[in-house]
C-alpha cells in the first residue's frame, strides 16, 4: 500500500507538480491560556530518550526522485541521529550520522555520490526535522484562536514553530531569512514507544530546491 502511495505521488509530480499532502490535516482546536513551557515537552525529545525508527521516504531534488526505506536511530540526549537508507531491493545506498551542525558520510553509494549535495541535503533534512533548531521556552509566545506560534529572530529572520490541536503538538517550524527559506510539517501523530511521534513529515526547502516526505511505520524505544 504504502509503495502505491508514493506511484500515485510521483504520477501527480509528473502530472501536476509536488505540492500536494499525501496526510491528513490536523482538525482546527480552539486554543486555551498556557505559557511558552507548556508547549515543550510533548514530543519525542521531551525526556532524553533514544528511539529507532523504520520510515519509508520520497526524497525530491531538481527533477531526481529517490523512493527509499529508512533506518533512524534518534539520540535525544547526544542530540544526534544516525541514519541508513535503502532502496526497494533492500541494498544499503547511505548511511549517515548527523548532528546539529555536521552531516557525515559513513557510507554513500558511488552512485548517489555523483549528485553532488545530496548528503548534505538527506542529513540536513533529518537534523531540522528532529534535532536542530526546537523550540525554547525565550521563544515569544503568541496565541491565536486555533494555533500557538513560539517566534525567534535568529541568522537575520524569523523562526517559528506553530503548534495545535488537542495535546498540543507541534505541527510547523518555519525559517525564512535572506539565506534560508525552509518549512517542516508534521502530520498524524501517533502515541507510539510513549510519545508523540508524527506518522508524517514534509520537509520542503525552497531556497535549496528539494522536498523529503517520511512515513512513520515502526517506532520503539532503545535502551542503552
Amino acid at each position: 500500500m504504502r509503495r502505491l502511495i508514493m506511484f500515485l505521488i510521483l504520477l501527480g509530480c509528473g502530472l501536476a507538480g509536488c505540492a500536494s499532502i499525501p496526510f491528513a490535516v490536523p482538525e482546527p482546536t480552539a486554543t486555551r491560556q498556557l505559557a511558552a513551557t507548556e508547549l515543550l515537552g510533548t514530543g519525542w525529545d521531551a525526556d532524553g530518550k533514544v528511539f529507532r525508527l523504520r520510515q519509508s521516504g520520497l526524497f525530491e531534488a531538481h527533477g531526481r526522485r529517490l523512493v527509499l526505506d529508512g533506518l533512524i536511530q534518534l539520540d535525544t540526549p547526544k542530540q544526534s541521529a544516525r541514519l541508513v537508507g535503502m532502496n526497494e531491493l533492500g541494498v544499503k545506498i547511505f548511511d549517515l550520522s548527523v548532528t546539529p551542525t555536521v552531516t557525515i558520510e559513513n557510507f554513500l553509494l558511488p552512485e548517489l555520490a555523483a549528485t553532488p549535495g545530496l548528503a548534505a541535503a538527506v542529513g540536513g533534512a533529518v537534523r531540522r526535522i528532529y534535532l536542530a533548531p526546537r523550540p525554547a521556552a525565550t521563544d515569544r509566545l503568541t496565541i491565536g484562536a486555533e494555533e500557538y506560534r513560539l517566534d525567534r529572530r535568529t541568522d537575520g529572520g524569523v523562526l517559528t514553530f506553530t503548534f495545535g490541536g488537542r495535546e498540543p503538538l507541534l505541527q510547523r517550524t518555519r525559517m525564512k531569512s535572506a539565506a534560508e527559506d525552509w518549512q517542516v510539517g508534521y502530520y498524524e501523530y501517533r502515541f507510539l514507544a510513549g510519545r508523540w511521534l508524527p506518522g508524517g513529515v514534509i520537509l520542503e526547502d525552497r531556497r535549496a530546491g528539494y522536498r523529503l516526505t517520511l512515513w512513520l511505520e515502526e517506532a520503539k524505544q532503545v535502551d542503552e
